[in-house]
Parts: C-alpha cells; structure tokens; sequence
C-alpha cells in the first residue's frame, strides 16, 4: 500500500505538464489580441483624423518619400524666402487638429504637392468644396498629393474649437484629408484680403505655386492647379 500514492503521483505528473501546454496556447491567444490591437491601430490612423503621426500609410495621405514630417522640409535656401506670397516658400503657421494638438504645417513636407483649404463655417462655397474634397483627393491617388482643410470660424462667424472641427469633419465624409482648425486665424496670411473659400497649392519644394479665392475656386480650377503644383 505504501507504493500507491508514488503510484498514482507518476500518473498525474503528465496531466499536469499538458496544462501547462495549455497555458501556453492561452500565450499564444494572447499575441493574437495583441495582433488584433495593432490592427485597429491601423485603422485609427488611417482615418486621416490624427496628425499627430502624419507618418500614416493611408493611400493618398502621404508624400513620395513615404512619409510626412518636418524631416522631409528642404533645407533653407536664401533664393526662396519664407513667405505667404506666390513664388515664397511656406512659412511656418501652427493650427490644430481635430483632438486639439498643435499642428505645423511643417508636418506635411514630403508631399509631392500640397492642397490646402481654409473653410468658413458659414459659407457655401465652402462647404461645397468641401463636400468634394476627398473625392478630388482620390483622383490623385498614388500620386503623392496631400490635401488638407483647416476650419478657420464656424456657422456663427466666431473661431472654431476641437468639437466643431469633428463636426466638420465628419459632416463632409472628410477621411484621406487631414482635417484641422486655426482658432487665432493664423493661416488667413495666405490670403490677404478678407475673402472666403480659399486655396493654396504647394509642390514638392514647399514653394507656393498659386492661390484661389472665393467663386474662382472651382473643381476645375483646383484640378488644375493641383495638376500644376504636382508637374516636374
């Protein structure tokens, strides 16, 4: 009788080696949700409404070195000044994006163009450029075209915040176009001059290559002024 439980020991030292197995597959489940996490991670940032890793891989978001960021700027050059006029290079503006970080339009170097649009909340214009916006920015995928509307007042003329920027945002399906606002109007140097509905174009050297304002800024107009900012 003594031998028994030395017995029945041995018998139950491999059961307890298989849970042990067990436990592992449970690891391995575990990587899975981790996989799964980084997924939805993915997706986030994709959605357009995030700058603060404008690295994204989302198609059409990002320039032709494969990424956005102020590692792409070119070097100064005293031949290009830094400016708001046509012919200057960017100059600095910092504006927010919809979670209401700072944004610098520094972060969207290394695209091969870039389409900006401030949007008045009241106005028609608009809001009609910028129910198309996205639609226009996939015509030009693969492309290296960046397209970018930043809000500059709301429906009552007064600055924007980070909720109405989501407003904005989602209200005209705006998903591969970053989406931002300037509470303080900054970007409004663009456009000397008071008008509405405007856009600026920018080619891959960061110089400004035109401007459109209020009724001439039609689809046609923007097509071809993305055409030309994305030209040799």
């Amino acid at each position: 009788m003594r031998t028994l439980p030395a017995l029945l020991l041995a018998l139950l030292l491999p059961a307890c080696t298989g849970s042990g197995d067990a436990d592992g597959d449970g690891g391995a489940d575990n990587d899975g949700g981790a996989s799964g996490s980084a997924t939805s991670s993915d997706v986030s940032s994709a959605s357009g409404t995030s700058v603060a890793s404008t690295s994204a891989s989302s198609t059409g978001s990002t320039g032709s070195a494969g990424g956005l960021g102020p590692e792409y700027c070119p070097a100064p050059d005293p031949a290009f000044p830094e400016g708001f006029d046509i012919g200057d290079r960017l100059a600095g503006v910092t504006v927010k994006d919809c979670a209401g970080n700072d944004v610098g339009l520094d972060a969207f170097c290394g695209a091969d163009a870039l389409w900006i649009f401030a949007a008045h909340g009241w106005c028609p214009l608009c809001q009609n450029v910028s129910g198309k916006q996205e639609a226009i920015l996939a015509d030009y995928a693969g492309q290296g075209l960046v397209a970018i509307n930043v809000v500059v007042e709301n429906g009552q003329s007064q600055p924007p915040d980070a909720s109405y920027c989501e407003t904005w945002r989602d209200s005209h399906g705006l998903v591969e176009v970053y989406t931002l606002y300037d509470p303080t109007g900054d970007i409004l140097a663009l456009w000397p001059g008071g008008s509405s509905s405007l856009s600026a174009f920018v080619d891959r050297d960061r110089l400004i290559v035109s401007k459109l304002s209020y009724s001439a800024n039609t689809e046609t107009a923007i097509r071809e002024q993305i055409e030309a900012a994305l030209a040799p």
